[in-house]
């Protein structure tokens, strides 16, 4: 977390019991990997007892060995909002002469699930 700051104008500070929104990071073991959803979650699924929700972030140590620095930034910016670029929806605008192209290139979902594999 301490990186974003330096590289960005994103600072992550600790949560207070005024905080309606909040990122809750959690280790799981046996999970096996780790994940985090895009973007702050409204849902009435991530509130709390307490009426606050959460986003979640949840680390596996297994996922951390190797990369954990970098796991850890790649899943800050699924909280931030992105989405892996091959799973997003691109607009490319070609011309042609006097004559524009639209093409709307979509992503198949189902698809591109095969290409997110631990290595």
């Amino acid at each position: 977390m301490a990186e974003f700051p330096k590289h960005t104008c994103i600072t992550f500070r600790p949560r207070t019991p005024s905080d309606q929104y909040y990122l809750a990071i959690n280790k799981y073991y046996d999970l096996e990997r780790c994940f985090s959803y895009i973007g702050r979650q409204t849902a009435s699924m991530f509130q709390t007892a307490d009426g606050k929700t959460e986003t979640r972030m949840k680390l596996d140590p297994s996922c951390l060995r190797f990369n954990g620095r970098g796991t850890v930034m790649h899943e800050l910016m699924h909280i931030l909002g992105f989405y892996h670029e091959h799973q997003r929806l691109v607009q490319f605008v070609f011309s042609c002469s006097q004559m524009y192209v639209s093409v709307l290139y979509v992503i198949c979902i189902v698809c591109s699930a095969q290409f997110n594999v631990a290595v």
